[in-house]
């Protein structure tokens, strides 16, 4: 029996696929979160809460893979790929039951219960990279519609005047 013969067998890779332009090398499928348009916020699947669908969103989750590692990285950026920013609203956590990506509610605040927010396990949902970006989309969620639930401005007491002085004299003539 060799050695070879015992060890796991590692996933299938991305299929390949050729760029459809000649002399061209194939290439490897992308495995980039933005191919998907339920990643981005104008696709995000939610349910009657707004929270993020756990079910439609498992079934990206082969899609994504870890950002790769430099070194030993802080807490703060694990998943958060290089030159990107971690996005405000979001906390890493790591203890002895796991560790992952919480997203706050943007209208609570830190003296409340930490169920208000939504936790992302970096194990549950496969990698750090997937655990970051579905806990930043679901920030996004909130933030677009605790915007759109906001009442539009009042005007200015100066357009107010202008637009009423307008309506006399369109009376008027």
């Amino acid at each position: 029996v060799k050695v070879s013969d015992l060890s796991p067998r590692r996933p299938p890779r991305a299929p390949i696929v050729t760029t459809g332009a000649a002399g061209m090398a194939p290439k490897r499928a992308p495995r980039n979160p933005s191919v998907d348009a339920k990643m981005t916020l104008a696709g995000a699947v939610v349910d009657a809460n707004g929270k993020l669908d756990r079910a439609v969103y498992k079934a990206l989750q082969d899609q994504f893979e870890d950002v790769p590692r430099t070194g030993r990285r802080k807490l703060q950026t694990r998943g958060v790929s290089e030159g990107e920013t971690a996005a405000e609203g979001l906390i890493a956590w790591e203890d002895t039951k796991g560790s992952g990506w919480i997203a706050r509610h943007p209208t609570r605040t830190r003296a409340q219960k930490a169920s208000e927010g939504v936790w992302y396990s970096a194990r549950a949902w496969g990698s750090w990279r997937f655990a970051y970006l579905l806990a930043a989309l679901q920030r996004d969620v909130w933030n677009t519609s605790i915007a759109a639930e906001q009442p539009a401005a009042p005007e200015a007491p100066a357009q107010q005047a202008q637009q009423a002085q307008q309506a006399q004299q369109a009376q008027q003539a």
